[in-house]
């Protein structure tokens, strides 16, 4: 009978725990433990589980569970089984309360009690104890406390832990995987529990300090898990490996090189056993453990900068910092080349792939790897050597790193190459290389053949690789081929090389091999070869790939070696119609690969010299031309094609025939025929057809021969027709062009000869005709003068005469005359006639339409030429219809053989293009339709029409656009052009224009400029039509037929050629104006005729006078030429047409075209301003007379030049856009130079006053005079009260306004009383405030009108109150920045007077501010923000209510805006806010969703937004300190605090003093939460402690802030470097804390808080300035000592011996502040006892030793100087840097810097220094003490006048080789500042400001070097001091300017306008600064935006200038960049707005 289970409630489990009997209980704690219980694998525990239900109620009633604990303490060791129990009830309750939030309180105090020393004791006791339950419940009851509420007690779990007992690595072994479990071990908690304990503090969910501290002190359980992780499950290996990522590589606050220790060879080695493991080990095929570590290698193995993989320099060797220890080698990733020698690569493709991807990651393994590696690569047919020659090709393959060759963070090259012998190990290693791959190519089997091969042909890519990128580094840094470092490294790598590859003749003999056999053995028999078509194919290929390789790697041993590489053309014959697929049909294996082979075979033939192409083949009478030529045509496929085509040309147009022109044999073979005939073809009169192809190519072949033995005479013959064509009997020698080649006249001769001999047969004489009929035709293309193509063909006429011909065959006969009308018609398409088409040829295409289409591809191309062959012999002209049945039967039967119908068409009357339909079908077949044939039959409709002219155009670039196609369409269109009517000529021009403008996207810019010269300069036919709109003298006579067909016609071509010149030049442009220099020299003659002029006086009327009507014409012919006249032309046209000899009616006809042209070119050009200023006295009664607009513009132009650019004043940013500082500034100094130009007198000025309207050309005059001078005040004044004035746009109105109120401030004067002034003041105020006005005339009226309000005193109170009445009535939505701006303007000049005004711009604003934070966030209002915020802290009476709202809108809204939470913050103190209104919005921000986000992100990016919260918090706290200072709004607080000098932690800690101050309580108790670490908590001050960060704190120490003081918090003084720093007060105020609440009691508690370095801090402030602070680290040191007297502490002894030093240099205690002890002194104290807890540090020993052998300190010496500083020990050069350090960081005061002068420190320094200049590390040190030294008075002052530095300074600047500038422009700085000038410069009589001179000198003496442009910001700061310093001029400081000036303008060229934002700082110097240039940045550069280093260095440099007394040559310079820098800023105050003003002033003449 079976018994339910028992079930206990609260007050059963009570009775049970409080039973007195222990036999009986336990029956009660089994159902308890079964009714607690958790299931392995149970889901998530639901917040409603009984089970949970359960144990709130009994620990409801009994907390803690006391009860449990009780019984615990009453049990003994052999009450087992109770204790079995009771432990596992423990680990069911922790795991339950800690599953919700809500009941982790209950299970709190149950944690707190077992972590206490009496029950951790027992239950380590039971770990090493031998019951096995009692271990297993022990450890789960572990894994609970460890994993409670999310980890909070881990490390208290980690201290307790019995860690040192002997029975843990047998807990490991329970959880190996037994032979037959296959179950999930993690489901069973008995087996894993260890693992998982140990795993818990290396989870994700760890805090980064505890895993730092399992990770020091317990690594070996930790390691001890791999061990064993062979015998794991696959879930086992997946959370170790899942846990070790994402708990310890994902998490960067652990040190790397924990993280490395752990996971060093030896944990490798471990997990690379789980690859044997390559199999599914459970029903899930993805669970293969072997898949599992592979990628977890791969994350760890593979990263750069990630997991055990660090960074390296590719090839470069490691470098050597001096601190390398023995043996480590010259590697960075020492672990990584251990464990690729391990992996089997060969056996496994995972571990293949793990060492490939190492390889890439890690370039410099990969020359040590095949040493170690040792691959099998001797060659044998097994797998395992294919697996290892692939492996080994794999690698070499991988790319070269050339990013290792740049400088690092650079795009610099490194001057010097990697080392050869890593170079060559990438390439080719030294592993008997050679040899293998020799004898694998002579191997007998095919597969190690082809292995080898590929493995060379790899090896052989990796090298052209490495040789071009070593090319582009030495272009780059434009070495000398003979003496560069780069070059020469690239030589030596050839040399070797050519060492280790197999000599040529292997190759050649490898090619040579016959891969066709393949012998067959089975047993003792040996069979016939058995064919394998594909294995020979693929060796082949890979034979030919070799040679292919060799020639373009290895040109030289190919060179060296005696092989006719035109034998490789064998080959070739009788394959062409392998390598031919059909169309549709795909090709075979063996078929591709005979592609490729013959793509390689083409590209070797290309690039080698000794290729002989005239050569016979062997015995044959085929030459390798003629081969080559066969497989041309008869080939289908495209790459093929190319490569031919390309080979064909190259060796063609290298050898004699075409050396006039090589690119003349593409012509050749575009004309060879390309059909083919199949056999037994015969053409309708019987006559036998053959392939054209052969017969052609037979007779090309022989003529090429002929030719090149005898070139000269046929170059002879070729003269011979050339003398009678030429004009007028010139001579070939005096052609512009040159001519075709002689080969041409070879064929004409050879087809001579054989016809009259009948030694061709029809079919081939018939091909060669069509053949040089195409070739005559395509030659045109390329000679402008037809002449000679023309003789050409007359003779071609004569030798084909019909009576020599084949009088049987008429039908051949016909159409070989044919061929000869067809190139009569090609060169002159005039005398083209049409035909009527034959009833024959109307038959057969009825026939051949009716012809089925057959399936085979052979036979459809048959048909197709069939057809071809047809057309070709039929007799009679084609219409569109007929043309368009053919093309419809070609097109199914073979689409290429369309390219041959327009070469076989007669041209005329544009049918083909209508039967064709060429527009529609051109996108499919454009492939198969050329531009010339295109063209040809093209007539004047087609070129009329504008679809037809785009597919020309298309079709001249070809389908890839190239010159040499569109240079033959030019020429072509232009023979066209000859003869062409007027309509004709007009689309011919339009066809140019078209074809052009598609060269300018498609071309490159060269090639498009070559083709606008082929146009506009070498085409003789467009040179003509350029000057032929002109009449000549017969025209001139008056005949009235001839004048009115040239005013028809002529405009017509005229059209087309000015609109060709429109789309394809620029007038603007400087090149393309030239191209046209002649034409438009000859338009100008026409212009400046007296005819012309006359006749633009008539009317056009056809019956008045011809002369002047064919004036006329003339006129209208060459006006559009105007625009491209040259620029000296075009002014003399302007002063004829400015003369009085010309009527009002001439000069307003001609005049707008010439001034429209000048108009154009001053605003496209940089310099026009001279010519049109010498011009202003001609134009203003010129304007008079016209009153032009553009001769408006033209004047304000000119008055504009005259000025200085950019005196206005405005901003003018926008006028920058597009355009490089190099360009402003160019401008602006040209202006510049002609501001003392000489105006004119008696300018009549007062028309443009009195114009009834204006423009904007009137505006610029009228404000250009008045800032001139030259506009009279008086009529200004007169001006201004008519209604001319008021009758003027807003725009113009504001604009002349600015300028005469801006002259006259500053003039300095006062405006004269008048009337008008009120309506004007009104009217800008109504501008001003009219937001639909242009936003630059608002700014411009925001100036005038504080000027208005400031020149009329007696109207100023009136002005003031207008302008308060206006903010009244103005809408809240209307605020701006300039109204804004003129409040700021107001009160900066009356600030007693505008205290209404400014109070109501801010109420204003408060209001427009509310609305704006309520809507979307608008950036561009942001300044507007910021220039209110500047207006609250100068007004009264701001309303509270308004503030009280827009701080909680800011506060709900706008809390991430800086600007938003400045401006409220500059509100609060302005106002008076209830204590209850404060707190209300205090709770607000605190209470924040974002709060913590917000303020507590340190980061660099959110460091402005953090500030401004937390000053916010800090002005809200101290309002009302009484109602504010309360618990819940400090609380807060606590979390953002980081405790650091920066300036939120700074006012947060003073926060807190006024809460203590206040409230009277300590916030100990809030602090003793904070922690370091963002988002947690400490649970005590202990843990705090120890959660800081070490190195922070060393960093602390070491820069020690000594401004800090105790009874100011704030931390304003602390630098960018110190705001990272901790807080020295803080960690005192904590530390103190911890000693009175919970100081350390274990000794691993004492171990983690020495190694925070927190006491070596206490040291280091014992040489702090105040002496509170002593106070407080003496008593802390005090403490400390206190509780070490009794601490269990293995390193006690030690720390108390430093302590008892430290205490004996001390006096005796008194009620005064301890005395301050020198800073070397603490310094070493402090980092000896640093060392006692890292002794791993080499410093330790130093320091232990030298306090050991010292019964007391010397604190007036300073320690270990020369023991150090010339140390002999193997670390010297690592123990002098680090004094050199210790020398830097202990120069804080006055009294430290007499210790050093005591001990002649500097002088040792320096002397090191100058011997040491190749060693860059230790001159850094040095210079870090120099800075030191320089930040104090008393050292400085020393070294000045005693030491001479200046005059060290100057021998390092001169004698140094790498000059760092930055560093020595900040030292001189400090000098300056920091010394008394006035004494220096009594005791040195100025010679100290002489010495600084030179040494600045010397820093800027190149000012193209890049130390220059570094340290340039920096010298204009130096020059700057020194020039305000008192005394005489220095002498060279004239020099230093200029070479300054010189250095400002390379500055230019890296500046960029406008940029993001530009703001000017002007450079002002605090005689008793905070900030000098320490050793901590002193090495750091400016970061600053190049404009605005720029803008402050033109700053600068000008007030330098003002110092000197004669600054006449650099002046203009300097003044010119003033402006310019003025109007970017737009800032109306500082230096640039005074320079303005003073040029101004000097402008109007005062």
């Amino acid at each position: 009978m079976e018994h339910a289970p028992l079930v206990l409630t609260v007050e059963d489990i009570t009775s049970a725990l409080r039973s007195q009997n222990h036999d009986k209980i336990i029956p009660d704690l089994t159902a308890l433990r079964n009714q607690l219980s958790i299931r392995p694998g149970e889901d998530a525990i639901s917040p409603q589980d009984v089970r949970l239900r359960l144990v709130q109620h009994w620990l409801t009633n009994d907390p803690g569970a006391h009860d449990m604990f009780s019984l615990w303490d009453s049990l003994t060791q052999r009450q087992i089984s109770v204790l079995v129990l009771l432990v596992s009830i423990l680990s069911s309750l922790l795991t339950l309360t800690s599953s919700h939030y809500t009941y982790q309180a209950l299970g709190q105090p149950i944690t707190k009690t077992i972590l206490t020393s009496t029950y951790t004791r027992r239950l380590n006791s039971y770990l090493g104890g031998s019951h096995a339950e009692l271990i297993l419940v022990t450890l789960k009851l572990f894994n609970a406390v460890s994993s409670f509420a999310g980890g909070r007690e881990k490390k208290p779990v980690l201290e307790s832990f019995g860690w040192e007992l002997k029975s843990l690595p047998k807990l490991s072994n329970m959880r190996r995987k037994s032979a037959s479990d296959t179950s999930d071990a993690l489901v069973k908690p008995g087996e894993t529990l260890y693992l998982l304990f140990i795993l818990s503090f290396v989870g994700s969910d760890s805090p980064t300090q505890v895993k730092a501290s399992f990770i020091e002190q317990h690594r070996e359980p930790f390691l001890a898990i791999f061990k064993g992780l062979i015998q794991d499950s696959y879930v086992v290996v997946r959370r170790v490996l899942e846990t070790c990522w994402a708990g310890l590589w994902s998490d960067p606050k652990i040190k790397r090189t924990l993280k490395i220790n752990l996971f060093n060879e030896i944990t490798i080695s471990h997990l690379l056993k789980l690859y044997d493991r390559n199999v599914a080990e459970d029903d899930d095929p993805d669970h293969v453990p072997a898949d599992l570590v592979h990628h977890f290698l791969l994350a760890i193995c593979t990263r750069p900068g990630t997991g055990i993989c660090f960074k390296d320099r590719g090839w470069y060797l490691r470098e050597s910092d001096g601190e390398d220890e023995p043996g480590r080698g010259k590697i960075y990733n020492r672990i990584l080349a251990n464990v690729l020698k391990t992996l089997k690569v060969n056996e496994d493709l995972r571990q293949q792939e793990l060492a490939l991807k190492i390889l890439a990651a890690c370039p410099e393994l990969v020359a040590g790897y095949w040493s170690g590696a040792a691959l099998t690569l001797e060659p044998r047919l097994s797998y395992k050597w294919i697996a290892n020659i692939s492996f080994f090709g794999f690698v070499l393959s991988q790319p070269v790193p050339t990013w290792s060759f740049h400088l690092p963070g650079t795009a610099l090259y490194q001057p010097t190459p990697p080392p050869l012998s890593t170079i060559i190990e990438s390439i080719l290693p030294s592993v008997n290389t050679k040899v293998h791959f020799t004898r694998g190519l002579q191997s007998a089997s095919g597969l190690v053949l082809h292995c080898t091969a590929l493995a060379l042909a790899k090896c052989l890519a990796k090298y052209e690789q490495v040789l071009k990128a070593f090319r582009e580094v030495e272009a780059a840094l434009e070495e000398n081929e003979a003496e560069g470092q780069w070059s020469r490294r690239r030589r030596d790598i050839e040399r070797e090389v050519r060492k280790r590859v197999p000599d040529f003749q292997v190759i050649v003999a490898f090619s040579q091999q016959r891969f066709d056999e393949t012998p067959t053995t089975t047993g003792s028999a040996t069979f016939a070869p058995t064919p394998n078509p594909t294995r020979t194919a693929l060796l082949s290929e890979s034979a030919h790939r070799l040679l292919w390789m060799y020639q373009r790697c290895l040109p030289m041993v190919i060179a060296e070696a005696r092989f006719d590489v035109g034998k490789l053309l064998q080959g070739f014959v009788g394959e062409e119609n392998m390598v031919t697929g059909g169309e549709g049909e795909e090709m075979t294996v063996v078929a591709r690969l005979h592609v490729v082979r013959q793509l390689h075979v083409l590209r070797l033939l290309k690039g080698n010299d000794q290729f002989g192409w005239s050569g016979k083949i062997g015995s044959t009478s085929q030459s390798y031309l003629a081969v080559l030529l066969n497989v041309f045509i008869n080939t289908d496929i495209q790459a093929i094609r190319t490569a031919l085509s390309d080979l064909l040309e190259h060796v063609l147009g290298e050898s004699i025939m075409f050396q006039d022109d090589p690119t003349e044999p593409h012509l050749w073979l575009l004309s060879l025929p390309t059909s083919h005939r199949g056999h037994g073809t015969e053409s309708p009169d019987g006559a036998v057809l053959t392939d054209e192809g052969e017969g052609v190519i037979t007779f090309l072949d022989h003529c090429v021969q002929r030719c090149l033995k005898t070139p000269y005479r046929y170059l002879e013959d070729m003269h011979a027709v050339v003398n009678p064509a030429a004009p007028q009997g010139q001579p070939v020698t005096d052609r512009d062009e040159p001519l075709p080649s002689p080969l041409l006249m070879t064929v004409l001769e050879q087809l001579e000869i054989k016809v009259a001999k009948k030694t061709l047969s029809p079919s081939d004489a018939l091909a060669i005709a069509s053949f040089v009929r195409k070739l005559v035709f395509r030659m045109s293309g390329k000679q402008q003068d037809l002449g000679f193509l023309r003789a050409v063909a007359d003779r071609f006429d004569v030798m084909l005469q019909a009576e020599k011909l084949f009088f049987d065959y008429p039908i051949i006969t016909s159409a070989i005359r044919r061929e000869v009308d067809l190139l009569r018609m090609a060169l002159s398409p005039a005398d083209a006639s049409l035909q009527e088409v034959s009833e024959e040829a109307k038959v057969f295409l009825s026939v051949i339409e009716e012809i089925p289409i057959s399936t085979k591809t052979e036979a459809r191309r048959s048909c197709a030429y069939e057809l071809v062959d047809w057309l070709r012999l039929v007799e009679g002209q084609f219409g569109s219809p007929e043309i368009a049945r053919m093309i419809a039967v070609l097109t199914k039967l073979h689409p290429p053989a369309l390219a041959m119908i327009p070469e076989s068409l007669s041209p005329g009357a544009g049918t083909l293009w209508k039967g064709l339909d060429v527009v529609s079908v051109y996108p499919e077949a454009r492939m198969y339709l050329s531009f010339d044939f295109l063209f040809l039959h093209a007539d004047a409709s087609q070129i009329a029409d504008e679809a037809c002219r785009e597919v020309l155009s298309q079709a001249a670039l070809g389908c890839e656009p190239n010159l040499r196609d569109a240079t033959r369409a030019v020429c072509l269109i232009g023979h066209r052009l000859a003869g062409g009517t007027a309509e004709q000529t007009k689309g011919l021009f339009f066809l140019l224009a078209l074809i052009l403008k598609r060269a300018s996207i498609t071309l490159p810019l060269n090639d498009f400029v070559a083709l606008k010269e082929a146009l506009f300069i070498h085409s003789n036919v467009v040179k003509s039509y350029l000057i032929s709109g002109s009449l000549s003298d017969a025209e001139r006579k008056g005949i009235s037929l001839l004048v009115f067909h040239n005013y028809v016609s002529g405009p017509k071509r005229c059209q087309g050629l000015h609109h060709l010149i429109r789309e394809v030049l620029d007038s603007t442009n400087t090149h393309d104006r030239e191209l046209l220099v002649t034409p438009s020299a000859y338009w100008f003659g026409v212009l400046m005729s007296n005819t012309i002029h006359n006749s633009a006086q008539v009317r056009i009327d056809f019956m008045a006078d011809w002369v002047i009507f064919v004036a006329f014409i003339q006129f209208s012919l060459a006006s559009p030429w105007i625009n491209y006249l040259q620029h000296q032309e075009l002014f003399s046209l302007l002063d004829h047409l400015s003369s009085d000899s010309l009527s009002a009616r001439t000069v307003g006809v001609l005049l707008e075209p010439v001034l429209a042209a000048i108009k154009l070119r001053t605003t496209s050009e940089t310099d026009p301003g001279q010519a049109l200023f010498q011009r202003l006295p001609s134009f203003f009664p010129l304007y008079l007379k016209t009153t032009s607009a553009i001769l408006e513009e033209l004047i304000a132009i000119a008055i504009q030049l005259s000025l200085p650019a950019y005196h206005d004043g405005g901003r003018c940013v926008e006028g920058f856009e597009e355009m490089n500082l190099v360009d402003v500034v160019r401008r602006a100094e040209s202006w510049w130079s002609r501001r003392l130009d000489v105006w004119p007198t008696n300018l009549p000025v007062q028309i443009f006053l009195s114009q009834d309207s204006w423009s904007a050309s009137t505006v610029t005059i009228v404000s250009g005079l008045l800032y001139s001078g030259h506009m009279r005040w008086d009529d200004f004044m007169s001006w201004l009260p008519t209604e001319h004035c008021t009758a003027r746009s807003s725009e113009h109105f504001i604009i002349v306004m600015h300028a005469f109120l801006d002259v006259t401030s500053s003039r300095e004067e006062e405006l004269v009383e008048n009337d008008a002034w009120i309506i004007h003041f009104s009217r800008i105020l109504d501008i001003v405030l009219d937001t639909a006005v242009p936003p630059s005339i608002r700014s411009r009226g925001s100036v005038c009108l504080p000027l208005m309000v400031c020149l009329t005193p007696s109207r100023t109170a009136e002005f003031l109150a207008a302008l308060v009445r206006a903010m009244q009535t103005l809408p809240v939505s209307k605020i701006d920045s300039n109204l804004l701006l003129i409040g700021r303007s107001l009160h900066a000049r009356l600030p007693q007077l505008t205290g209404e005004l400014i109070t109501e711009l801010v109420n204003r604003g408060i209001q427009w501010a509310i609305r704006y934070f309520a809507e979307e966030e608008d950036p561009s209002l942001n300044a507007c923000l910021i220039d209110l915020a500047s207006l609250v802290h100068v007004a009264s009476g701001i309303k509270p209510h308004l503030v009280e709202t827009v701080l909680g809108v800011v506060v709900q809204t706008r809390l991430s805006h800086p600007a938003a939470v400045e401006f409220v913050t500059a509100l609060l103190p302005r106002v008076h806010l209830k204590p209850v209104v404060v707190n209300r919005h205090l709770q607000g921000i605190l209470q924040h969703a974002n709060f913590f986000k917000y303020s507590g992100n340190v980061s660099s990016d959110a460091a402005s937004m953090r500030d401004a919260i937390v000053r916010l918090l800090y002005t809200l706290f101290n309002l009302h300190p009484a109602n504010t200072c309360q618990v819940t709004h400090v609380e807060p607080l606590v979390k953002i605090y980081r405790g650091t000098l920066s300036k939120a932690d700074g006012l947060i800690l003073s926060i807190f003093r006024l809460f203590e101050t206040e409230r009277n309580v300590s916030i100990s108790s809030l602090l003793r939460r904070w922690s370091s670490t963002p988002n947690l908590l400490s649970s005590t001050s202990l843990e705090a402690i120890q959660g800081l960060d070490g190195i922070l704190v060393l960093r602390t120490c070491l820069n020690f802030p000594s401004w800090r003081k105790l009874d100011d918090l704030t931390t304003e003084k602390a630098s960018s470097h110190e705001m990272q720093l901790y807080d020295p007060v803080f960690l005192m105020l904590v530390f103190a804390q911890m000693l009175a609440e919970n100081p350390p009691e274990s000794a691993f508690a004492w171990v983690e808080v020495f190694r925070t370095n927190i006491a070596s801090l206490f040291i280091r402030a014992l040489s702090s300035k105040h002496g509170m602070i002593r106070d407080i680290a003496l008593c802390q040191l005090a403490g400390l000592w206190q509780y070490l007297e009794n601490a269990d502490l293995q390193e006690r002894p030690h720390i108390l011996h430093i302590l008892r030093l430290l205490k004996d240099v001390l006096p005796t205690p008194s009620n005064e502040p301890p005395r301050r002890l020198p800073s070397h002194t603490t310094l070493l104290l402090s980092h000896s006892l640093r060392g006692i807890f890292y002794p791993s540090n080499f410093i330790y020993p130093i320091t232990a030793r030298f306090l050991l052998q010292r019964p007391e300190l010397d604190t007036n010496d300073v320690p270990l100087l020369y023991s150090m500083l010339y140390s002999s020990s193997d670390d010297w050069k690592k123990e002098r840097g680090w004094m050199i350090r210790f020398l830097s960081d202990g120069m804080m005061s006055t009294e430290d810097w007499k210790v050093l002068k005591g001990r002649h420190t500097w002088d040792l320094l320096a002397s090191i220094f100058q011997s040491s200049e190749d060693d860059h590390v230790l001159r850094a040190g040095v210079l870090d003490v120099l800075a030191n030294l320089t930040c104090n008075v008393q050292a400085t002052t020393s070294l000045l006048l005693k030491s001479g530095l200046l005059s060290w300074i100057e021998i390092q600047l001169i004698t140094s080789k790498d000059t760092n500038g930055v560093e020595w422009a900040k030292i001189l700085n400090n000098i300056m500042t920091v010394v008394d000038a006035q004494k220096i410069e009594a005791s040195t009589n100025g010679e100290w400001r002489a010495a600084i001179c030179r040494c600045l000198l010397t820093l800027v003496d190149d000012p193209k070097s890049s130390n220059t442009s570094v340290a340039f910001p920096l010298v204009i700061q130096a020059v700057l001091r020194l020039s305000l310093l008192p005394g005489s001029q220095v002498a060279n400081l004239p020099l230093l300017i200029q070479k300054l000036v010189e250095c400002l303008k390379d500055l230019e060229a890296s500046a960029t306008v406008p940029p993001a934002s530009i703001y000017s700082h002007p450079l002002r110097f605090d005689p008793h600064p905070h900030h000098l240039h320490c050793s901590h940045d002193i090495h750091e550069r400016i970061s600053c935006v190049p404009l605005q280093a720029w803008g402050n260095s033109v700053e600068a440099l000008w007030r330098i200038l003002m110092t000197l007394k004669d600054a006449s040559e650099s002046w203009g310079i300097l003044t010119s960049r003033m402006l310019v820098w003025r109007a970017m800023t737009g800032t109306a105050y500082g230096v640039a707005e005074w320079t303005r003003a003073q040029v101004i002033c000097n402008m109007a003449g005062k």
